[in-house]
């Protein structure tokens, strides 16, 4: 989890804040579907992911952006890292995309 977290953050030059949340975030389920990252804003491609950020500090309007974020092989892949987070723990769509 913590792997594919700061490798997502790295590779896609985002703020920690942008893709974890705090336990009181999870106590409002819509609100958190809404700007919080979840398993379903991750979408696999050949060799790559694309992230929908949902809403950033620079997203006044709150559009929301998609990221391409490439394979680059090695134990650091951002790539490798979200395919082993997801096999290794299956969720629903709308479950919170990392448990720190």
């Amino acid at each position: 989890n913590i792997d594919a977290a700061f490798t997502l953050a790295f590779a896609g030059f985002l703020r920690m804040g942008e893709i974890i949340y705090t336990p009181e975030d999870l106590r409002k389920p819509v609100e958190f579907a809404a700007r919080k990252a979840t398993c379903g804003d991750i979408t696999f491609l050949e060799g790559s992911i694309i992230f929908h950020l949902k809403r950033s500090k620079s997203d006044k309007r709150h559009e929301g952006v998609n990221i391409a974020i490439a394979e680059v092989g090695g134990p650091t892949c951002p790539v490798k890292t979200m395919i082993r987070l997801f096999n290794r723990d299956p969720q629903p769509l709308t479950a919170s995309l990392f448990n720190l």
